[in-house]
């Protein structure tokens, strides 16, 4: 069964799209019936302030943050981009260049669901099952490459978590990956989100601590070059909008580089 909660996530991008908290125009295109009920559900007066808790600010915050950095990294110069666990992001449409590769890996079953959903165009797909597989190297060479892997981490075991970094690496490569949950340290945000996500067999198994999570990228050979926690992102990118800032702490986003040999 395709991922309900990529579809939940993308629900969340649309909504927060159509507040104009961030731009996903493709959004709401993806969603199976379920969630584009649910969309409609959230525009009503009634239930309106739902979109502005806790769970929907932190992954408006990591989607900016996630944007940000790829496009600096096509500012840079790069050519390829490399999108792990893609579910339905949208990312090859809004943030595509001339020139530019968006490549996306994700399970069968949902990068099929996506693929009958999606605008024409877009990134190429490999499909690839992250809970048994490793990604294959080709797909990364000839770096340079930045890999995007967004929601993620939480369902693999930590030395899947490690293996996946690791054949990410190459040199001058970037990773962008997040941690943990969004929402508040504790509560009813929090809860519903780890109940959906183990109803749909997705089950939380790896929320490090930052140093923890530093570490095992150092391990892997990558160098850190920003990380920061729910409340740092709120502080950064949510400044100017309407939602709600109180973030966990125990949810982060980094970024890093691989050295050129």
């Amino acid at each position: 069964m395709a991922s309900s909660t990529a579809q939940s996530v993308t629900l969340a991008r649309a909504h927060l799209t159509h507040m104009g908290v961030i731009s996903d125009p493709y959004a709401a295109s993806m969603l199976r019936r379920p969630w584009r009920l649910m969309s409609v559900g959230l525009r009503l007066p009634i239930v309106r302030d739902r979109a502005l808790g806790a769970t929907f600010s932190y992954l408006a915050a990591r989607t900016l943050f996630f944007d940000g950095e790829v496009r600096r990294a096509l500012d840079d110069g790069m050519k390829r981009v490399v999108i792990v666990g893609a579910g339905y992001d949208a990312r090859a449409w809004r943030l595509a260049q001339p020139g530019v590769q968006f490549t996306e890996v994700d399970h069968p079953v949902t990068q099929a669901d996506k693929r009958r959903r999606a605008p024409a165009g877009g990134p190429r797909y490999v499909a690839l099952d992250l809970s048994r597989d490793t990604v294959p190297a080709a797909l990364i060479e000839p770096p340079p490459v930045i890999s995007l892997v967004e929601g993620v981490s939480m369902y693999l075991e930590e030395r899947s978590v490690e293996q996946l970094v690791v054949g990410l690496s190459g040199p001058g490569n970037r990773l962008v990956i997040n941690f943990g949950v969004g929402g508040r340290a504790a509560g009813a945000s929090r809860h519903a989100v780890r109940t959906s996500a183990a109803a749909g067999g997705e089950t939380f198994r790896y929320q490090p601590t930052m140093p923890t999570a530093l570490a095992l990228l150092e391990r892997a050979g990558w160098s850190p070059t920003d990380a920061a926690t729910g409340p740092e992102l709120a502080q950064r990118l949510l400044r100017n909008t309407s939602i709600d800032r109180d973030l966990s702490e125990d949810a982060f986003v980094v970024s890093a580089t691989f050295p050129v040999t």
